[in-house]
């Protein structure tokens, strides 16, 4: 159980802190892509909509990050293993509906901007 902490909890207190970065409108040099579009490009999209929504996706991450811990926990305690398997799958869902999300459709595009 020691090694799951040492690696949950830091990446969950950096999620969190992730999080509190972008909802602040902060940390655009962490989105992928972004420092290196031009600003003519930059300029098609919501910054303030971006940032919020990544914002948000850090603390889901966080909180399925806490859940697979309490997981963890209950399975080498009383070898039940639901939670672990829904964090888990979680993990995964979360970051792929999210890029989907953002990807398609226009939800993040400025006001005004309808092409590419």
């Amino acid at each position: 159980m020691t090694f799951e902490i040492f690696i949950c909890v830091p990446l969950i207190i950096l999620f969190f802190l992730f999080g509190i970065l972008f909802l602040h409108g902060k940390g655009d040099f962490f989105l992928a892509g972004w420092n290196t579009m031009s600003e003519k490009k930059r300029a098609k999209y919501n910054k303030k909509a971006l940032f919020k929504f990544t914002g948000l996706m850090c603390f889901a991450l966080a909180a399925v990050l806490m859940l697979m811990l309490l997981g963890i926990h209950l399975y080498t305690e009383r070898n039940n293993s639901i939670l672990l398997t829904i964090s888990t799958v979680l993990l995964f869902v979360i970051p792929i509906t999210s890029a989907l999300y953002v990807n398609i459709g226009k939800r993040f595009r400025a006001e005004g901007e309808k092409n590419d």
